[in-house]
């Protein structure tokens, strides 16, 4: 006569499931006489899912994530029967996804870093760029989800980035689209200043482009100084007074604006002052003169 073996269950570990989605795995064991029923023994399945009794099907749709401990139970159809159990666990994750929608722009010549984001799934994560590319100077670290490095060109740049999970034994896939703006690098827009005279308010604004507000306006050390009565307001780079000393001033200005890291630039400048009295200053518009 022969004796078969007692049930074994040979499941020892189940796919992951996600929240919302259809989810299957069917437990399996060997040995027992004629048919297999099962239960769970101790613990409980995930919200959503059922076991079949029949089959050792656990079906359905996963209600929260979360880790979820159970054991489950397979009797024989033996005149006496047997039983084993095994404990099992199943872990449902959210679904994944990119939650990055909007990244900084940068500017030319000025290091820039953004950190992709994401949140479901199972960690860690693996990122790429599916369709369009960074911006010239720029890579995407596969592991952190970092985009860094120098800019090299003004342009904006579109392109389509992927994040993967560690989902077993399908990993979860997402992607988003993004752009990144990059602006040419800061610049003084101002190539020269008015002149002015002796004991005459003078007046005049530096002006710059590309760079990120509020500004820093200042002298650059050691390369001239302004005519005798004039100063430089470093909030506004408003230079302004009543000149005192009629000569040519040469000198430099700076400009520090306020991206991180910060952007500087720099431009040679002069001013000329004329003596007090002096008929000379420039005439722009249209003028009648009556001579007799």
């Amino acid at each position: 006569m022969r004796v078969n073996p007692p049930p074994t269950i040979t499941t020892t570990s189940l796919p992951d499931a996600i929240v919302g989605a259809a989810y299957s795995a069917t437990l399996q064991a060997s040995g027992g006489t004629g048919s297999l029923s099962w239960k769970i023994a101790t613990g409980s399945l995930p919200g959503g899912l059922s076991l079949n009794a029949a089959t050792g099907v656990i079906s359905g749709q996963p209600a929260s994530a979360g880790t979820f401990s159970f054991a489950v139970e397979a009797t024989d159809s033996a005149p006496t029967p047997a039983s084993v159990t095994r404990s099992l666990t199943l872990t449902v994750t959210n679904p994944l996804i990119v939650t990055t929608a909007l990244l900084s722009g940068g500017s030319v010549g000025v290091p820039y870093s953004a950190t992709l984001q994401a949140s479901g799934g199972a960690t860690s994560y693996s990122w790429s760029i599916t369709s369009g590319t960074l911006p010239d100077g720029l890579s995407l670290n596969s592991s952190t989800g970092v985009i860094s490095g120098t800019p090299t060109t003004s342009n904006k740049w579109t392109f389509t980035v992927q994040v993967t999970d560690s989902s077993t034994p399908a990993p979860q896939s997402a992607t988003q689209s993004l752009s990144i703006s990059i602006d040419p690098a800061m610049l003084i827009s101002t190539a020269s200043l008015p002149n002015g005279a002796v004991s005459v308010n003078y007046n005049a604004t530096l002006e710059q482009q590309y760079g990120t507000l509020p500004l820093s306006w200042s002298l650059v050390s050691g390369s001239g100084n302004l005519p005798g009565g004039l100063s430089l307001d470093s909030g506004t780079g408003v230079i302004s007074g009543t000149p005192t000393t009629a000569g040519t001033y040469n000198f430099a200005v700076m400009v520090t604006d306020s991206s991180v890291p910060a952007q500087t630039a720099t431009q040679s400048l002069s001013i000329t002052i004329n003596p007090a009295g002096a008929n000379n200053t420039e005439l722009s518009g249209r003028y009648a003169f009556l001579l007799s």
